[in-house]
């Protein structure tokens, strides 16, 4: 592992690659150096002899530290490799992912027994109040979503009705790489209970170009990357399904936003209320395999019938793993476009129901009153949701939300160095820099990450080697100091067409742009345009993953496509 490293561009031509998992770990054991703590010093000492299953399993404890300082450079030694998708780990991470699927069905079968016991009036829930909170939650819902969805759906422009739309991911009939024309197919499939409102959904338009529709009532399961232990489980939906169910997501998109919460900016305002919760007495809360323990008896329990009723049927009742179907016992895993949404409603009426006056809820990213917080864990366990004990913070100096981490309301949230791509050369060094800063001019510490960062600059391929502006770090290396825009920005004024007018500064960097193709008479394009995503008049349309890294040159109102040379 000694050695300069071989730059991807001198072996293969043009062809740029990330990092090697060699090159990372280096890094990585430079890092730990520089923090020069005990606990730093034994993730070297696994890092070192490639212990990797201890040290991507190893945590710290908040409340053995007393100031942000300390903790947050233990925590970053522990976290930075804890999601590395490349470390040659022992744990089959596809296996876990298998088996925490399962469980989470076994879980969403025993609700759904549970909850029919209770409506029979067989079982009491083990808490007194959690009968309350469950008929409030009820209420609650009934008031914000209405009794039918065509309360809602009047708020939409009536020219466009719902806005069924499909996703970036892939379909049961469109994977591989595909551009999002590829989707308005000739041939479709659709689940039996979305049948009979198929035209309805794809409109006449489309409807009128299919030639084949088939039935399958099953999604497919299936796993991505998630952490160095596990995947994450998600499903790939029938090509109907999927179109239709982001458009009943927008419905409770509708809904959230009557009640406050509007999910284009909601993870922000989490962010903010868990950087004071300690100083407002409110807790986090978070909830292992949240999407794949809500059960069906939980929705029709809760939500008003019709709503139920509408959700069932775009649905995937039955779910495909390794070629063995079977029928699912929880209500819609993710992949289903309306499982965010619907969760985060759920979630949101059990706080309020719970009696919560301060409260923020993003998916399963709870903050709420203490005061509340064992009233609404009951209510939550009842329904066969189960706290995640190592992400839920009740007590003590930490908190954490949306990716965000408070040590007594300092955030410390780590970096992660997670895959081996282009940008992880920049991310590397960016990383590094950005947290040198955290420590004053002439510690040790400082000086110590700052010169690996120099070391990074210098192994960086010629052809990615941007200095860019601080904050466009995806784009290249950051400049140093922390603000420093002359040195990498020629500063410009009314530059006419290439600028449209606007002051500003330029800047070289490199990004990816993905491979185009002609669109000029295809029937999907047009499709596509008509149904809300325009038409740009190029004639041309990006794929999603195909494509080169090129310099280009930025402005600091946008990116306008001025390219030098292709990488």
């Amino acid at each position: 592992m000694s050695g300069r490293p071989h730059h991807a561009s001198e072996r293969s031509g043009n062809r740029i690659t990330g990092p090697s998992e060699g090159y990372v770990v280096r890094r990585y054991l430079s890092l730990c150096v520089a923090l020069d703590t005990p606990v730093a010093l034994s993730c070297w000492l696994m890092a070192k002899h490639g212990e990797w299953d201890q040290l991507v399993s190893k945590k710290i404890d908040p409340l053995s530290y007393l100031s942000s300082a300390s903790f947050e450079v233990d925590y970053l030694a522990v976290s930075v490799l804890s999601k590395a998708q490349f470390l040659r780990t022992s744990f089959d991470r596809r296996q876990a992912a298998v088996e925490a699927f399962w469980a989470a069905e076994s879980a969403c079968s025993n609700t759904n027994e549970r909850i029919s016991l209770l409506e029979q009036g067989l079982i009491c829930p083990l808490q007194a109040d959690t009968h309350g909170v469950l008929h409030r939650a009820r209420e609650w819902l009934l008031r914000t979503l209405g009794a039918s969805p065509s309360s809602l759906a009047k708020q939409l422009d009536p020219s466009r009705g719902v806005p069924y739309r499909f996703g970036p991911g892939v379909t049961t009939l469109v994977k591989g790489e595909f551009c999002g024309a590829d989707k308005y197919t000739r041939r479709v499939d659709v689940s039996p209970a979305l049948y009979p409102f198929w035209r309805d959904v794809a409109g006449p338009r489309w409807a009128a170009h299919v030639e084949d529709v088939s039935l399958r009532a099953s999604n497919k399961v299936t796993f991505v990357p998630k952490n160095a232990k596990t995947h994450r489980t998600i499903a790939v939906e029938p090509h109907v399904n999927g179109y239709a169910q982001l458009g009943i997501a927008e419905l409770l998109r509708i809904a959230l936003r009557r009640a406050g919460i509007d999910l284009a900016t909601q993870a922000d305002n989490n962010r903010s209320l868990a950087g004071v919760a300690e100083s407002l007495d409110l807790v986090t809360i978070d909830l292992k395999a949240a999407s794949d323990t809500v059960s069906r008896s939980v929705i029709w329990n809760l939500l008003p019938e019709a709503w139920a009723a509408l959700l069932d049927t775009i649905r995937s009742p039955y779910g495909d793993l390794d070629g063995v179907e079977f029928e699912y016992a929880k209500f819609s895993s993710m992949g289903n476009g309306c499982t965010f949404e619907l969760e985060t409603l759920l979630f949101l009426a059990l706080v309020r129901a719970s009696g919560s006056k301060v409260w923020a809820v993003f998916g399963d990213d709870i903050i709420c009153e203490r005061s509340v917080a064992s009233t609404l864990q009951g209510a939550l366990a009842f329904l066969g949701f189960t706290v995640n004990v190592e992400k839920t913070f009740l007590d003590g100096p930490f908190r954490e939300s949306c990716g965000h981490d408070y040590f007594h309301g300092v955030n410390v949230r780590p970096f992660f160095w997670k895959e081996l791509d282009v940008t992880l050369w920049w991310k590397i060094a960016n990383d590094l820099r950005s947290f040198s800063f955290k420590f004053e001019a002439g510690h040790p510490c400082r000086r110590a990450l700052q010169r690996i960062v120099r070391e990074c600059r210098e192994d960086t391929p010629r052809a990615l080697r941007c200095l860019v502006p601080e904050g466009y770090g995806s784009f290249g290396l950051e400049s140093n100091p922390p603000i420093d825009f002359d040195s990498v920005a020629s500063r410009v004024s009314h530059l006419g067409d290439d600028a449209r007018g606007f002051d500003g500064f330029s800047f070289q960097a490199v990004t990816f742009r993905p491979k185009n193709r002609s669109v000029i008479g295809d029937y999907q394009a047009y499709l596509r345009a008509l149904d809300g995503f325009g038409y740009d008049g190029t004639g041309e349309i990006s794929f999603r993953k195909s494509g080169s890294w090129k310099k280009v040159r930025l402005y600091s109102l946008g990116v306008w496509p001025k390219q030098d040379s292709s990488i």
